[in-house]
């Protein structure tokens, strides 16, 4: 019996002093999980910021585009203005020639008016943009799940590349109107002014998009903040 209660007592404390092995397995595994998932989490921040990176350049680039297509239009309307011009001398009513002139001028400035906010606004969601991926990081930091919020924004950065290209088209459309025949002005006035309100309807839902595209990212990363 005494035999029996010392060989007890000895296994009590070879089970206090080494613990089971299924015990060091799991510390082990959970140190390797813990290591992996860290570098999991440093790897996708560095191909992110490189992916910020590559979206500041075709930013930089698109810029350089859009005011290399707005100086070459420029220089287009010059020639196409002085031609205008000579053509509506040919015109014999005075006020028919002012107010031609007048929607000219006028066709010229609403583009460019309209280019110039555009591009503002996508300036202004671009840096949204950014702001919530940086928000996203710490978010992440902090154990939180934020795919939700990485799928919006970089679907957001791709909905604003969209609309930066499309005014870039836009910058270098013209709208010029043909005098060739007196008797069709009035037609003309009417296909150009047309032609460049659709035009523009179609970049306002390129930058409709791309500000829909952010508003979604906000609202995942509220779901996630609250």
């Amino acid at each position: 019996m005494r035999r029996l209660v010392l060989c007890i007592f000895s296994l009590f404390l070879f089970v206090l002093v080494v613990p089971p092995i299924y015990l060091v397995t799991e510390v082990g595994a959970t140190d390797v999980v813990s290591t992996d998932v860290a570098k999991l989490r440093t790897e996708a921040k560095v191909k992110r910021q490189e992916e910020l990176e590559k979206l500041k350049l075709e930013r930089e680039e698109n810029k350089l585009r859009l005011q290399a297509a707005r100086e070459a239009v420029k220089e287009s309307n010059k020639t196409k203005r002085e031609e205008f011009k000579n053509k509506l001398q040919e015109i014999k009513v005075e006020r028919k020639k002012l107010t031609l002139e007048i929607i000219a001028d006028k066709l010229d400035k609403i583009n460019d008016r309209w280019v110039n906010h555009w591009t503002l606004v996508l300036d202004r969601l671009d840096q949204l943009a950014s702001k919530m991926s940086s928000r996203a990081d710490r978010l992440e930091e902090e154990g939180k799940d934020v795919n939700a919020v990485r799928v919006a924004v970089s679907d957001a950065h791709s909905k604003i590349l969209a609309a930066r290209k499309a005014i870039e088209t836009q910058a270098a459309n013209e709208y010029v109107i043909e005098l060739s025949d007196e008797a069709e002005i009035k037609t003309n006035v009417q296909i150009v002014t047309d032609k460049l309100r659709q035009d523009l309807e179609k970049v306002k839902m390129a930058v409709v998009e791309a500000r829909e595209a952010c508003r979604i990212a906000i609202d995942a990363l509220k779901v996630i903040e609250d």
